[in-house]
């Protein structure tokens, strides 16, 4: 009885630590899963296999996800390739089962939970407006305020990092935050909402900027529609919206220029065949139009439809047509970091490596969320959480690196493990 309390307690104090640490160096996250799984054994070391065998239907989705990779490595030409995605793609595994088939989440450690995520967030933001401010003291320079130079000391890329602070703000804006709790000082809580938003602002997103434009604030607005009586804390939001949006929109600035980029070249040139030798350039969204056409190629010729290539070898049939185009458009051009791309689509890449059977699977992965029973608050904070993955998951592949898999999959099951446990229960202190 003991050995379960402490093994418990161990449990989600390391649960709550990767909520806060989640967003920094991405060596931390690792050693916190190992820490959380040593856990998760020591609390149910009498019936460990038991736990697993009757696990949640959705983790077996996941784990066969994992066993899919497995398989994959053996029809995989290049096994050192293979091997990494194994090893990036580990958290399928771990995760499912150790959050997932976890202790249950209740109503005070979700919000333990969430506060712990949003003060990481905030400290981040923090530690990246100090770094650019240095920078600034000392070059003059004003590029470290900006998309990925603004998360460079951690090593980190921007596009996720604004995912990440999204998914902070909408815990800060929908969640039903207990007026007894740490937000009971409305002060604090004000101070970090203008902290987030301004760094989801210089991290220059352009799709998270449009997504919390278009689904956070409506549901914000829907939320404090509902109440009979509206404060100054929840006006805010709305006063440091406007103000920034308008600074964005009538200023000379990287975050505009950034949306300039989007029709400064014929995005069709990257689709459709062209002429031969002419010179290509691409900006972010072209360079992704141009990848998802060499991987649709690849798919249709070489036939990928039910077993995929491999996961250790879309790297190199993606690697021999692209340097078929670049030497028919610019002989000379050096496209060795072109080369190094992942094809930036989630949907099409498990496509290439697994074929159908692994495609119906991350559709299924993605859209699940949405039909899960939940209150209102949780629901919403949920489809924010979901939906901007999803688009996430469009532009990125965002099942190849850690910074995507283990955000995901660990808010993933503490919604899903919350869910299932509180079915018939709202939120009420």
């Amino acid at each position: 009885m003991v050995l379960q309390k402490n093994a418990e307690r161990a449990y989600f104090i390391f649960l709550y630590a990767l909520a806060a640490l989640l967003p920094t160096f991405f060596f931390i996250a690792p050693i916190l899963i190992v820490l959380i799984g040593l856990s998760w054994l020591a609390l149910i070391y009498k019936q460990s296999f038991n736990n697993i065998k009757n696990a949640p239907k959705i983790v077996w989705v996941f784990i066969i996800f994992y066993v899919l990779h497995v398989l994959s490595y053996f029809i995989s030409a290049n096994k050192p390739q293979a091997s990494f995605e194994l090893e990036q793609k580990l958290g399928f595994l771990l995760l499912p089962i150790f959050v997932g088939s976890g202790p249950v989440i209740d109503n005070k450690r979700l919000s333990n939970l969430f506060i712990f995520y949003i003060f990481g967030i905030s400290a981040v933001a923090i530690t990246c407006f100090t770094n650019a401010g240095i920078i600034w003291y000392k070059s003059h320079t004003y590029n470290q305020f900006f998309y990925h130079q603004l998360v460079h000391i951690f090593s980190a890329n921007a596009i996720y990092n604004s995912v990440y602070t999204l998914f902070s703000l909408s815990l800060l804006m929908l969640y039903n935050w207990p007026g007894s709790g740490i937000f009971k000082n409305k002060i604090l809580y004000t101070l970090l909402f203008i902290i987030q938003i301004i760094f989801l602002l210089l991290l220059s997103s352009k799709t998270v900027i449009l997504l919390f434009a278009l689904i956070l604030v409506p549901l914000y607005i829907m939320k404090i529609n509902k109440q009979h009586k509206i404060t100054w804390v929840q006006l805010t939001p709305f006063a440091f919206i406007t103000v920034l949006l308008a600074l964005v929109l009538f200023t000379n600035n990287p975050i505009k220029t950034r949306y300039k980029q989007i029709t400064k070249y014929n995005q069709t040139s990257y689709w459709i065949p062209e002429k031969e030798n002419q010179q290509q350039q691409f900006n972010h969204l072209t360079i992704r139009l141009f990848l998802w056409k060499i991987a649709i190629e690849n798919i249709i010729e070489n036939k990928l439809y039910l077993y995929g290539s491999g996961s250790g070898d879309v790297q190199d049939l993606q690697k021999k047509k692209i340097l078929i185009y670049e030497k028919r458009f610019d002989p000379d051009r050096n496209t060795n970091q072109l080369c190094d791309l992942n094809i930036h689509n989630q949907i099409l890449q498990t496509f290439f490596m697994l074929g159908f059977v692994g495609l119906l699977i991350v559709i299924y992965i993605l859209i699940t969320p949405f039909f899960w029973t939940c209150n209102d608050g949780i629901k919403n904070i949920i489809i924010v959480f979901n939906l901007s993955y999803i688009f996430l998951a469009m532009q990125e592949s965002v099942f190849q690196t850690q910074a995507g898999v283990i955000y995901y999959l660990f808010m993933y099951f503490i919604f899903y493990n919350y869910c299932s446990n509180n079915v018939k229960k709202e939120v009420v202190y």
